[in-house]
């Protein structure tokens, strides 16, 4: 298992993965159309994220197949630079074999290599699997937004969590 920064020779790849993991997903992110659609899109998106010192995406590689991802993105004005919100992401067929723990090490090592006090993420209240691992990585709920998404046409409750980097 490798984790690394993306790189934009990734982007068919990693297109490919976002689309698993979405087809996979019990709740959609994504409404039809929603999702980036074209490696030239997807090529566009990790520009964006490497023009940013504060931006980066992580893909975890098992035997040359990318199956998880860690999307971390910075505040773009001073007062927020220093917060970066994190989006973690495994295929089902690789989860429970601590490939997001190793991804949240490995976010948390680059976000203190380039100066980040605060890491956070948003998970909905019934992800049974994930919020006992964000927990023991240190993670503190810190509230409930409620009705925040739409999934299947019922709105449910996301928790907030953060992490200070002392």
């Amino acid at each position: 298992m490798e984790i690394r920064q993306i790189e934009l020779e990734d982007a068919e790849n990693f297109l490919e993965l976002t689309h698993l993991i979405e087809e996979e997903r019990v709740y959609k992110l994504f409404e039809k159309g929603e999702q980036i659609a074209t490696v030239q899109e997807q090529e566009e998106q990790i520009r964006w994220f490497q023009s940013a010192p504060n931006r980066t995406i992580l893909i975890a590689e098992d035997q040359g197949v990318l199956v998880g991802y860690a999307m971390l993105m910075g505040g773009e004005y001073a007062v927020d630079r220093a917060t970066v919100v994190i989006v973690l992401e495994v295929r089902a067929s690789h989860q429970r074999r601590g490939i997001g723990r190793t991804l949240l090490h490995e976010a948390e090592q680059w976000a203190r290599s380039v100066g980040v006090h605060r890491v956070e993420l948003t998970v909905l209240t019934d992800n049974d699997a994930a919020i006992p691992l964000y927990s023991s990585y240190g993670f503190v709920r810190e509230g409930t937004k409620r009705a925040a998404r739409l999934v299947k046409g019922t709105f449910k409750d996301e928790y907030l969590m953060a992490k200070i980097l002392d």
